[in-house]
């Protein structure tokens, strides 16, 4: 038996696996190309605000009477005992805009729940200006300063107008007016002894422009 010299055998060839590793990523390099997600950040502000009051137009008389919307009160002062035949008295008041808006106002005047005067007997009229209460001596003809604001009227059953252009008050404003009432110099004798209350209502409107 040959106990030559043995040939060498050469190791057999590593598997070839970078095709195959190659192919696949080339292949995932390629699906990704068309589709590209990035995550954005984001936040939100917000902003809360105060309260939004609405104000109120609120016309009041005299020193802080008649507050509020729709309100009134009794002017105990406006008032005359022994009221005789052509006699006027006449009385202030006071009308104040306490809102922040300018207004304007009217005003109209009817008989109160207490009447029993005949239908001309006590007469009224408003004036812009201030009272002269100077004559307290039968008879008594006290006057307002100013102009009048309407007509002289008989005080009637239903409300009737007193003030033919509206008046204007600025916001915070304020002016007196003259109230005059007197018993008409023709009141009927039966109205010896009768008494009655007047009604004026005062309406302000927002000014525009």
């Amino acid at each position: 038996m040959s106990t030559g010299p043995r040939r060498a055998v050469a190791d057999p060839q590593p598997p070839r696996l970078w095709k195959p590793v190659l192919a696949l990523a080339l292949a995932v390099l390629l699906g990704l190309s068309g589709y590209t997600s990035w995550a954005y950040w984001q936040d939100t502000a917000e902003v809360r605000t105060g309260s939004f009051t609405a104000g109120q137009l609120d016309l009041q008389l005299d020193s802080g009477q008649a507050v509020g919307l729709g309100t009134g009160y009794t002017k105990t002062s406006i008032a005359a005992d022994d009221l005789l035949p052509a006699e006027t008295l006449a009385y202030p008041l006071t009308v104040r805009n306490v809102s922040g808006a300018a207004a304007t106002y009217g005003a109209t005047v009817q008989r109160g729940s207490t009447w029993t005067y005949d239908g001309s007997s006590i007469t009224f009229r408003l004036f812009a200006g201030s009272p002269d209460t100077s004559d307290t001596s039968y008879p008594r003809q006290q006057t307002c300063s100013g102009s009048p604001l309407g007509a002289q009227t008989f005080v009637p059953a239903s409300a009737t107008s007193v003030i033919n252009v509206p008046r204007a008050l600025a916001p915070g404003g304020s002016e007196t007016l003259c109230v005059l009432v007197g018993l008409d110099s023709a009141s009927a004798n039966a109205n010896q002894g009768a008494r009655g209350t007047l009604t004026l209502v005062l309406t302000s409107t927002q000014a525009v422009g």
